[in-house]
C-alpha cells in the first residue's frame, strides 16, 4: 500500500513538471511556478530544478535567490546534475544564502 501510494504520488509530481513545462513553453509563468511548486514538493527533481530558476530568474515569481538555493539543493540532493552546478554557482558567487 504505501509502495503504491509513492507511485502515484511520483507519478502526479511527473505530470505536474510537464504540465509546468507546457505552461512555461507558452510564456505562462506563473501558471508554469504553480505546477512546479506542486511537483517540487511531491519531490520531482526537475521540477525542485526549474522552480529555482525561475525564482533565481524572476519568472512568474519575485526574483528570490534564498528559495532557488533552497529548491536548487533539493534537486541536488537528488543527484541532478545541472541543479549541482547551480547551487555550486550560488555559493561560488555569495547569492542566495548567509553563513
Amino acid at each position: 500500500m504505501v509502495i503504491e501510494n509513492r507511485g502515484k504520488l511520483q507519478h502526479e509530481a511527473e505530470e505536474l513538471s510537464i504540465l509546468g513545462d507546457k505552461f512555461y513553453a507558452r510564456n505562462d509563468f506563473s501558471a508554469a511556478v504553480s505546477c512546479y511548486q506542486k511537483a517540487a514538493e511531491l519531490g520531482d527533481k526537475l521540477a525542485q530544478y526549474n522552480l529555482a530558476l525561475m525564482y533565481e530568474e524572476g519568472k512568474g515569481v519575485e526574483v528570490n535567490h534564498a528559495k532557488a538555493v533552497y529548491w536548487y539543493k533539493k534537486a541536488a540532493d537528488s543527484g541532478l546534475p545541472e541543479a549541482q552546478i547551480n547551487l555550486a554557482l550560488c555559493y561560488y558567487w555569495g547569492t542566495g544564502y548567509t553563513t
